[in-house]
Order: structure tokens, then sequence, then C-alpha cells
């Protein structure tokens, strides 16, 4: 009777052994998932086209944009993970996803990265629409990671800061509707909106006007030959008009409400023209931001 009774005891041993083992076999290899995200600010926009979410849907065609006014320098992003979890790096992609305003839209230079232990990191990312990893130099153990703009590229005509994707590698794809937003609600009092309505309507107007044109577009005017581009920049010979030289730094084109062209450019200005003589070794420039409307 011992004997049986040790032998069954034995049994229920191994057998709470395995299933132990199991368990934990089962619990280590189960991944983080992203459970919450935040933001310091989203720009609004009626159809929610800039809401924070769309930059963990795995999608490369819709972004997150930045809600306040001016360049967006400090706005952040938090991740929360469902456990600590260990990261080494993070895949990102920059800017606003639609190519026709990727370049108009600001893109994110400098990162700063931090996780809940108080590690932190900062990243250059590349000016590229391209994804890009960012490897942290030391492996993290964290929940939390926030993701904070330090300086950015800026778009050619609007000051808003865009990033489509932030992937973290180590944590499992999560579904997009068991992620809770957690932040503010979405700025309204921001004009310069990318990508609106209006302003595309007024880029199929633009884009029409430049349809008749030929590019480059050469042009005579306050004593320089403008050479205009089809994608807004501006070059130019000649020392312009004034009683001393100008010397041509860098200029843009638009098109105006009536279509007209706008040219907006950089020059150097001599100052000391007049009493330049000899024993003066450099003339002294000043830099001068001038416009010149083309009809």
């Amino acid at each position: 009777m011992k004997k049986a009774t040790a032998g069954a005891l034995i049994i229920l041993f191994i057998f709470a052994v395995i299933a132990c083992g199991q368990d934990n076999k089962s619990s280590a290899v189960k991944a983080a998932t992203i459970v919450e995200i935040k933001a310091s600010s989203t720009l609004a926009h009626k159809d929610n086209k800039y809401a924070l979410i769309h930059l963990v849907d795995g999608k490369t065609d819709t972004s997150w944009v930045e809600g306040v006014e001016g360049d967006g320098i400090g706005e952040s992003v938090t991740i929360l993970l469902s456990s600590k979890t260990k990261i080494k790096s993070f895949r990102i992609s920059n800017g606003y996803w639609e190519e026709q305003y990727w370049s108009q839209n600001n893109r994110v230079k400098d990162i700063m990265i931090i996780s809940d232990t108080g590690s932190s990191y900062t990243h250059t990312l590349k000016d590229t629409p391209e994804q890009q990893t960012i490897t942290l130099p030391e492996e993290w153990e964290t929940k939390e990671i926030k993701f904070i703009i330090q300086s950015v590229y800026p778009g050619s005509k609007w000051r808003d800061t865009a990033l489509t994707e932030i992937i973290v590698e180590g944590a499992e794809k999560s579904n997009v509707t068991d992620i809770v937003d957690a932040s503010p609600e979405a700025s309204t009092d921001q004009p310069e909106v990318a990508g609106t309505e209006s302003e595309d309507a007024a880029d199929k107007d633009k884009q029409a006007a430049a349809a008749k044109e030929s590019f480059p577009l050469t042009v005579w005017a306050e004593g320089f030959t403008f050479t205009l581009y089809e994608d807004g920049k501006v070059t130019a010979e000649g020392y312009g008009m004034a009683q001393c030289d100008m010397k041509f730094v860098e200029g843009t084109w638009d098109y105006t409400d009536d279509d007209k062209k706008l040219i907006s450019y950089i020059v150097l200005q001599q100052q000391n023209c007049f009493d330049y003589e000899d024993d003066l070794p450099e003339p002294d420039w000043k830099e001068v931001a001038l416009q010149t409307l083309i009809e």
C-alpha cells in the first residue's frame, strides 16, 4: 500500500513538473504588444486624417501629424507595451506619406527616445521617405517608450511635422482596434493644415497653371535672369539693378491666386561700393530678402 502511494505521488510530481515547464515555456515566448499610444498634440481634421493611430497601424499610406503652432519641436509620442520587453531597435518611416506632400511638410531630423527607466538616446533621421532603422547603443528593458521631436527638416510649404510609421522591434504586431489612444483632443487652433481640401483645390489650380508652362522657365526681371523650375526652386544670373552689385544666393517661386509668379529670393548686396578703394581688401556685403512679381 505504501509503495503504491509513493508511486502515485512520484507520477503526480512528474506531471506537475511537466505542466509547470509548459506554462513557463508559453509565457516565455509570449511577446509584448502595443496596448496604448498617446501624443502631446495631433493636427485636427474632420475625418481624422492625421490621427495618432496611423503611426502604429502597419500601413505606409497613413500618417500622424503634430498639432501645435510652428515646427512641433518638443512634441512627443509615447508607446505603452503590455509588459516589459527587451528593445534594441526601431523602424521609422519619416514624413507625410503622400509623395506630393512629403517635401511640402516638415520631416523629423533629430529624435530623442526615452525609456521608462530614464535611458535616452538621440538619433538623426535621414531625410528620406524610405523606412530606416534606429539601433540603440545598448539593449533596453522597458514597458514605455517616448519619442520627442528635437529638430526638423523644414517643409517647402507647411510647418506641420509628420511621421508615417513607428515599429518597435521586439514587440508583437497589435490589432489596431485593441490599441487605446490616450492623447488629449486634437488641436483646433492650427491654421497650417497639411493637405486639407482647400489646400488640395489650390494645389490643383496651381498644377493646372503649371501644366501650361514649359520648364525650366527663364524670365528677366530686376537685373537678373531667373530660371524657374517646376519643383519651385529658382536660380539666377546677374547683378541686380541697384547702384551697388548684388549676388544671388537662393530663391523659390510660386503662383499667386491670379496665376502670376511670385519669386522670393535672397541676395548679398554690396554696401560700400561708393567708397570702395584699393585700401579696402574686400567689399562689405549684406544679406537682403527680396520679392519680384512676374506678370
